[in-house]
């Protein structure tokens, strides 16, 4: 493994756990049966966030300061086309039906209006970006995908559909909401 792991992400057939490393740009990638390293990955600067499809057949990463994310044939370890969004990365999520990925915009260096959530259609590439009011830092997405939860010194519910965002939900409360 690389020396500074820092986000990992377990495929859900259980059978890859990825790992980044911000300060070589790679990745590593364990087999979890034989519990050795199946592949090392020099993907490009700061690799921070790590996504497997629902399928496992697909590996995402995302950069903190590069405006795409890398893309692996899961197995071979094929790097792809990498998916150009324009925008750095904090955190990937990819949605229950594997056909949208979801990433927060890293504020590196800071642009004011840059705290924003991203949503790239897999199959168009299209990327559409969503204001989210706040610094947004990591994202995850609901089991049936209908609600992204985002912190951002707090956190915004946003509904995947509406393209709205509502700010702590009744009952649910944040550090300095309440």
């Amino acid at each position: 493994m690389g020396r500074e792991p820092h986000n990992l992400g377990i495929s859900p057939d259980g059978r890859w756990v990825a790992t980044s490393d911000r300060r070589s740009g790679e990745v590593s990638v364990i087999d979890a049966r034989a519990l050795a390293e199946a592949a090392r990955l020099k993907l490009g600067r700061q690799t921070h966030d790590v996504a497997f499809s629902p399928d496992s057949r697909t590996l995402y990463v995302g950069h903190e300061t590069e405006t795409f994310v890398s893309v692996v044939e899961v197995g071979t370890w094929k790097i792809g086309p990498p998916l150009w969004i324009g925008r750095a990365q904090h955190d990937l999520s990819i949605s229950p039906d594997g056909r949208e990925l979801w990433f927060t915009v890293t504020n590196r260096p800071y642009k004011p209006g840059d705290h924003r959530v991203g949503v790239v259609d897999l199959a168009t590439r299209r990327v559409t970006l969503i204001d989210t009011g706040a610094n947004a830092h990591d994202v995850t997405l609901s089991p049936d995908g209908t609600v992204a939860w985002i912190t951002n010194s707090g956190f915004t519910l946003f509904p995947t559909r509406a393209w709205t965002t509502s700010t702590s939900p009744p009952g649910v409360h944040s550090a300095g909401s309440r």
